[in-house]
């Protein structure tokens, strides 16, 4: 049987109940009766395991249907199995309900429950009959949701994924502009004639070569990095994609944020120079210079504030995972 549990409540105080097979389905379900915010959707749905938990919610009269369900069973029965299990609840109950004590009901819908689970669960007719009806009542009741923001726990992760493939679409920028940036900062200064010029090149020091490197590499991860966070989006629980996007993004945080500190120390000194070894600062005279290299390491620290909130978002999605 794909329907196995099925419960009807006001609030967290459980009118009737029924359970086709053994196990905490019930704990878990008070669970999520505890948690449901007041001014949750309509319709929610909760992942636990191989199973789901749909969730038929009913503001007018304060009462919650739900039922648990195999992962493979799909959403549109269970929730006609909700529907037809409100109206006919409703139908024999109504005000009745408001005020009941605790599985008041439980005598006799519990059987209505077991009797509507098994047609459901065994009837292939059950939503060829209903689906009209279903597609008219999941547009009322908030269809117009997006799939990624109503599917419980599942849609959740889902939804992390999104922003993870969009921060990265963002840290994209930064790192490939500080590349170019600093690649391309050559500034030359004549002094009294075109003959007796001083030159400043990035590759005339070492911590600006590494810092442009260090960003190249930042910006073709991120690139190859997108087919990952797709499959997450589409896969949300794909716990070896998120491990090892963990572990890379752990490993560019490393990386660019060390080659922006040692170019920050050189744009520093080169800004402000340094009285004790008798450097003087340099970009009182290459302006150019000073301002593409400054403004690439802006944008580098950028970059590792991203991959940060990356590193963040993979070890909180592995987390609920487990």
């Amino acid at each position: 049987m794909a329907i196995v549990y099925a419960l009807v409540a006001r609030g967290t105080v459980v009118l009737a109940e029924f359970a086709a097979v053994s196990g905490n389905a019930g704990a878990v379900a008070r669970r999520i009766l505890e948690k449901l915010p007041s001014e949750a959707e309509a319709r929610l749905c909760f992942a636990q395991d191989r199973y789901i938990f749909h969730v038929l919610r009913s503001p007018a009269d304060g009462l919650t249907f739900l039922c648990m369900a195999n992962d493979t069973f799909g959403r549109r029965v269970p929730f006609i199995y909700l529907e037809d299990i409100q109206m006919r609840f409703m139908k024999n109950y109504g005000r009745v309900a408001h005020s009941a004590l605790a599985y008041a009901m439980n005598d006799e819908f519990a059987r209505v429950l077991h009797q509507q689970m098994e047609f459901f669960s065994s009837n292939p007719s059950a939503d060829t009959l209903n689906r009209l009806r279903g597609e008219v009542s999941e547009r009322k009741s908030g269809g117009g949701v997006p799939f990624i923001l109503r599917s419980g726990a599942e849609g959740f992760r889902r939804c992390m994924a999104f922003v993870d493939l969009l921060l990265r679409v963002v840290a994209f920028g930064p790192t490939l502009a500080a590349a170019i940036s600093t690649g391309t900062s050559d500034e030359t200064l004549s002094v009294f004639t075109e003959f007796f010029q001083f030159r400043a090149r990035f590759d005339d020091f070492p911590a600006f070569t590494f810092f442009m490197v260090a960003n190249a590499v930042a910006a073709g991860y991120l690139v190859l990095s997108l087919p990952f966070s797709i499959v997450g989006i589409i896969r949300p629980k794909a716990t070896g994609v998120r491990l090892l996007l963990l572990v890379c993004d752990t490993v560019m945080v490393v990386l660019v944020t060390a080659a922006a500190s040692a170019a920050a120390a050189i744009v520093y000194v080169a800004h402000e120079g340094s009285r004790r070894a008798n450097w003087v600062p340099i970009c009182m005279q290459f302006h150019g210079f000073c301002q593409r290299t400054s403004g690439a390491v802006v944008a580098s620290f950028l970059a590792v504030l991203v991959f940060i909130v990356l590193v963040l978002l993979s070890a909180c999605a592995i987390r609920r995972q487990r």
